[in-house]
């Protein structure tokens, strides 16, 4: 039977709720962020609510306060290490992601926006940007994410179990060796897309080994889905573009806090394309959206199957195979 990536539309009422309570009570703190501390501030406290989108909903209580230090942590590396050059930062840029591997939950990663965060921050460290307004934004955005998590109780028991730290480190290492080459080549050839291919990457991953084809036809699929849609909304006259993008904000959280990773996906790419400011066309924009979600698809997908590859020799080895009997039948 031929998979249907879009199964499923339907949407609770608790996940509308909640996406109602996060996006309108967000937009309350960035603005207000916005108009009595600056604009990097919010900026920074925008980040933070990204970076925990995920942990708050799919971690116990000490393990999201974790995740949040976490996010302050990473912010300040990578602002810290940015005006020091590419190197130190593809260094801090293996540690992230090891650390984010211990984060691991079972097959599924709770955390994918280590990497994402470091570069982003790293990037803001050659602008007017201060460090105050970096650690400021950061932490009020990580304990605005707290709070938001004690809304959304997470049932304990259907938590799965930590996998062993080897194997958490594992699956670190691997999204090391994608990430620093997505960084290093990219910034090599000036690439102008490198933070949403590498998000793209370590969303790809965050899921298990045998969901990860799955995950990346998912992710390459709904951004061309919605990079066309968002394409023809830009068309239109204001402000039908950022009301568009406003409604797709909400559905987009309602879809990610339902677990529905596909509509998600879909209606992330025209957030992202109706709020993003360019000198390009809208089309042009949107083809490099899918142009980087698919090199981080294909990159994934090879790094998956050498990895598999790896350990499925090591098994062979390890486990002896079995003698043929003498006797005759």
């Amino acid at each position: 039977m031929t998979h249907v990536v879009f199964k499923n539309f339907a949407l609770t009422r608790r996940a509308i709720l909640g996406a109602l309570i996060l996006v309108g009570s967000a937009a309350v703190l960035l603005a207000a962020l916005y108009g009595f501390i600056g604009p990097h501030t919010a900026q920074a406290g925008y980040l933070a609510i990204m970076f925990l989108l995920s942990p708050s909903r799919a971690l116990l209580p000490r393990w999201r306060v974790m995740a949040a230090l976490w996010a302050v942590i990473v912010a300040m590396l990578g602002f810290t290490l940015g005006s020091l050059g590419t190197f130190p930062v593809l260094v801090a840029l293996v540690g992230v992601c090891l650390v984010q591997g211990l984060f691991r939950i079972g097959d599924i990663s709770s955390m994918t926006r280590s990497p994402v965060n470091l570069i982003v921050f790293a990037s803001l460290s050659n602008t007017d940007v201060q460090f105050w307004q970096v650690l400021l934004g950061s932490s009020l955005g990580a304990a605005f994410m707290l709070a938001f998590a004690t809304l959304m109780p997470t049932k304990h028991d259907s938590l799965p179990t930590p996998q062993p730290v080897k194997e958490r480190l594992g699956y670190g290492v691997l999204l090391a060796v994608g990430s620093l080459g997505i960084v290093a080549i990219g910034e090599a050839v000036d690439f102008p897309y490198v933070s949403w291919t590498l998000l793209s990457y370590c969303m790809i991953l965050a899921v298990g080994v045998d969901n990860r084809t799955s995950r990346a036809r998912d992710r390459v699929v709904g951004t061309a889905i919605g990079a066309v849609f968002a394409t023809l909304v830009s068309l239109l006259p204001a402000p039908v573009p950022i009301l568009v993008a406003l409604v797709c904000t909400l559905l987009c959280v309602a879809y990610i806090l339902s677990g529905n990773y596909p509509m998600f996906v879909t209606l992330l790419t025209p957030v992202v394309l109706l709020t993003t400011s360019s000198d390009q066309p809208a089309h042009l924009v949107g083809l490099g959206r899918i142009e980087s979600v698919a090199i981080a698809a294909v990159l994934a997908i090879v790094v998956n199957v050498i990895a598999h590859t790896i350990l499925h020799d090591r098994h062979a080895r390890i486990v002896p195979r079995p003698q043929a009997s003498t006797l005759n039948p």
